[in-house]
């Protein structure tokens, strides 16, 4: 039981749960604070000092790896946190929370296709390259169902998807770069809460010098949104590392496994916010882009389902 609960199956599947729930977390508190910069700054700062108060270094070791891989830790706080998160919330303000969750859940196509260039051993293949098209032709199902071809206002949400598609860019980049970094250099704990704590400082200076310093809000509903959002991204993210650690780990087939949230978020989102339902287009958007990351990632599950998970369990 104990090796079921420390599988790269259940750790990953825990992790994309956990990524499905802030659609309507985030939807909550950007209608209170709409500065969606300064939102993710406080959300990433303090999730990785909350990472780093768990990750088992006293201060000077801590500081001695970062310090000695601050080149890359400053790399993938761009890519993971900054930029990343910056679309990210970016393209959430503009769209329903349940779209937001089937574009995100595009990200293994994204990984899928950087892994091809950038990792070691992970190249692309017939069944790849097919499930990437079928993908992105959900991506464009879901778009053009956004389109008002009346209004210039129907074109709002289409921008946020490019918003979307440009954190999807960004997350397959970083997951790429991560997984090369040996963990006898720098220590997954380490490493996630150190690009978060630089990350979530870039965005909140960023955001501090576009539109200065306004207060922060007194809702309780925001710091509930605000709670829940650095829990998960402390929790989740530092997961995601270890697994990315791993040795006998793929980083595209690891990514598969976000194919659970489009599914999940877009439930989570129709049953919790009052103003979104399921349309024709969101639902065909769903069913193939689901289908195409199944698709991607069938090796993996035909080895859960006839219990020969040499790789996947390990």
């Amino acid at each position: 039981m104990k090796k079921f609960f420390t599988s790269t199956t259940f750790l990953a599947t825990l992790c994309c749960v956990l990524w499905a729930s802030p659609f309507v977390l985030l939807k909550v508190g950007l209608e209170i604070m709409p500065r969606p910069i300064e939102f993710a700054g406080y959300r990433f700062l303090l999730a990785g000092v909350i990472i780093a108060l768990f990750a088992g270094e006293g201060i000077k070791e801590y500081l001695r790896e970062v310090r000695e891989n601050l080149s890359t830790v400053i790399i993938v706080s761009i890519f993971h946190t900054s930029l990343l998160y910056s679309f990210f919330y970016m393209g959430q303000m503009r769209v329903d929370a349940a779209i937001g969750a089937l574009i995100v859940g595009g990200q293994p196509l994204f990984v899928a296709i950087f892994a091809h260039f950038m990792g070691r051993n992970d190249k692309m293949n017939t069944r790849k390259a097919l499930s990437i098209l079928l993908g992105l032709t959900g991506l464009v199902v879901v778009a053009m169902g956004k389109i008002d071809e009346i209004s210039i206002i129907g074109w709002t949400p289409v921008i946020g998807i490019l918003f979307l598609i440009g954190n999807n860019i960004s997350s397959g980049i970083s997951n790429v770069i991560i997984s090369r970094v040996h963990t006898h250099d720098i220590k997954p704990l380490v490493f996630s809460s150190s690009q978060l704590i630089v990350g979530g400082a870039t965005l909140l200076c960023v955001s501090y010098s576009w539109e200065g310093f306004h207060g922060l809000p007194s809702q309780w509903q925001w710091w509930a949104s605000l709670a829940g959002l650095v829990f998960i991204s402390a929790v989740a993210i530092s997961l995601w590392f270890v697994l990315l650690s791993r040795e006998n780990v793929k980083v595209s087939e690891l990514n598969m496994w976000k194919f659970l949230i489009p599914v999940i978020g877009s439930i989570e989102a129709w049953i919790f916010m009052k103003n979104e339902s399921p349309t024709l287009t969101s639902l065909a958007g769903l069913v193939i882009l689901t289908s195409s990351l199944v698709m991607l990632n069938f090796p993996a599950i035909k080895k859960i389902l006839t219990h020969k998970n040499n790789t996947v369990l390990e």
